[in-house]
């Protein structure tokens, strides 16, 4: 069992007031306690509330807030400067964690101290419709990441491997799936917690819903891919 805080929880939250106590509390109710900073970017709904609310119950949270919007994947390499610990889990506002995500987590990386990104699998709640699980799957090179992108969002992260990577690039709609691509190329290692810990929640302002997919798709392969992209009919996100 690990004897320090080894993972760092960041979430990341812009105007998700309304679901952004339960991402909180699921990070701070972990049943191995770790540091949880909560990345404020630059709301304007009842978001500042909410955290007065949850500091009074949770004195230890840190809290950054940005004046100004300044998108996810800036937040997020923002984030790295405010963590210290080896480990980084980017945890949506309107997401939120198994309990047990942190302890068995740590446990599965001290037993496989080669790998850099540790995913898992994913409960995808929708409104009036049943849950169901998303199977994560370790790609076995960044061409069979491209083809489909089977890491979860919300991972562990060498805070190192972020910071070689320079971060998340924000000119992407589909910056995780790049960092992931990236990572691959770069040659760090990827593995898989068993099990479902993570939750996802669709509510059609998911930024995945909202964006320019054909667009977001095209970004992608123009950076990863010298064959046109018209000739890549296999193509597929999630």
């Amino acid at each position: 069992m690990p004897t320090r805080n080894l993972t760092t929880i960041v979430v990341i939250t812009h105007n998700y007031g309304r679901f952004l106590a339960a991402a909180v509390e699921s990070a701070v109710n972990q049943t191995r306690p770790v540091p949880v900073v909560i990345m404020d970017d630059g709301s304007t709904d009842e978001t500042d509330a909410v955290v007065r609310a949850l500091l009074a119950r949770h004195p230890g949270l840190r809290i950054h807030r940005s004046a100004e919007v300044c998108g996810l994947s800036a937040t997020r390499n923002a984030a790295v400067r405010h963590v210290q610990s080896d480990w980084v889990v980017y945890l949506d506002a309107d997401d939120w964690l198994d309990l047990r995500f942190i302890e068995r987590g740590e446990d599965w990386l001290d037993l496989h101290p080669g790998v850099d990104v540790v995913t898992t699998d994913m409960t995808v709640v929708r409104e009036g419709r049943r849950p169901f699980v998303s199977r994560s799957r370790p790609p076995t090179g960044w061409q069979d990441l491209a083809r489909k992108n089977g890491i979860v969002q919300t991972s562990f992260i060498r805070r190192s491997v972020i910071l070689a990577l320079d971060g998340y690039d924000s000119a992407l709609d589909y910056e995780d799936w790049d960092f992931w691509i990236r990572a691959a190329k770069a040659g760090y290692a990827f593995g898989r917690l068993p099990g479902a810990h993570v939750y996802r929640r669709e509510h059609g302002l998911n930024k995945s819903k909202t964006c320019d997919e054909a667009r977001a798709i095209m970004q992608i392969r123009e950076r990863h891919f010298a064959e046109p992209a018209s000739r890549r009919r296999w193509w597929r996100t999630s």
